[in-house]
């Protein structure tokens, strides 16, 4: 089973278009490619320290039903960390480089709920991927300094 989950906005949206335009004109962007990695991996190591966006945006707390079931099960007191109880949904972020593309997530299968939410159960989004105004800044100047050589 594979579960894609597509991070998106305005900027990246900008973003994505002129890395196609690179592309186009270049036969291999790994060097960006290879930073674009390290960047959405600087951005998802920020959002848990910070236990927020990428962007910044503060994450919802926790419920209070959910406080009382890590209590009981023994995981730990109060409200924080949030979505660190293990550390494996942290630790399971990943990257693959292409002289073309960059693929930045995880293969665990609750990323999806934690990234976007589920109104349904009440459970709200706690976005964890992605890039915020200064990773996206950062994005272009090493496409910038690429070009340049």
């Amino acid at each position: 089973m594979s579960i894609t989950y597509l991070v998106t906005s305005p900027d990246i949206a900008a973003a994505n278009a002129r890395y196609a335009e690179l592309a186009a004109k270049y036969d291999d962007l790994t060097p960006v490619m290879v930073a674009a990695a390290a960047i959405a991996s600087q951005a998802s190591e920020r959002a848990f320290a910070g236990e927020s966006t990428p962007a910044g945006e503060a994450w919802a707390p926790l419920a209070i039903s959910t406080q009382r079931a890590y209590v009981t099960k023994g995981h730990r007191r109060g409200a924080h960390p949030i979505l660190q109880v293990t550390g494996q949904l942290a630790a399971s972020l990943a990257s693959m480089v292409t002289p073309t593309s960059m693929i930045f997530g995880t293969n665990m299968i609750q990323a999806a709920v934690q990234q976007g939410g589920w109104p349904a159960r009440n459970i709200p989004g706690r976005p964890f991927v992605g890039f915020g105004p200064e990773d996206l800044s950062e994005l272009e100047q090493a496409a910038l300094a690429f070009l340049a050589g």
